[in-house]
């Protein structure tokens, strides 16, 4: 079921069909409230819909279910960049990337990155 429901997902994502993607990952989180990437998800959905207050709440959740992820802390800054909270956003990139993830692969804030945050 997992990878049917992240298929699906960023098949919806993909498509524009956001809220779609949205009702199919409620159902999800409904069955497993636990799995921390159906949050992550949503929080990326919610993201490219501009609703960042939903966003960043899916994505704490994530993190608080799974602290392991770096991608987590990386999407979290997303909003916080658009929303230019610049530190709050640096912050969460930091540790993504003393956790080990490659910040310049993520070329959809890469400039940000360098222009706001020092690491």
């Amino acid at each position: 079921m997992d990878q049917i429901q992240g298929k699906l997902t960023h098949a919806y994502a993909h498509l524009e069909k956001f809220d779609k993607g949205i009702n199919c990952l409620n159902t999800a989180i409904e069955i497993d409230p636990s799995f921390s990437l159906l949050f992550n998800n949503r929080g990326l959905i919610y993201y490219k819909m501009g609703r960042n207050g939903k966003s960043i709440s899916d994505f704490l959740q994530a993190i608080k279910l799974d602290s392991s992820q770096s991608i987590y802390y990386a999407n979290i800054a997303l909003p916080f960049f658009d929303k230019e909270e610049y530190q709050m956003g640096c912050i969460d990139l930091k540790k993504a990337s003393s956790m080990g993830l490659n910040i310049e692969s993520m070329g959809q804030i890469g400039e940000r990155i360098s222009q706001n945050c020092n690491f």
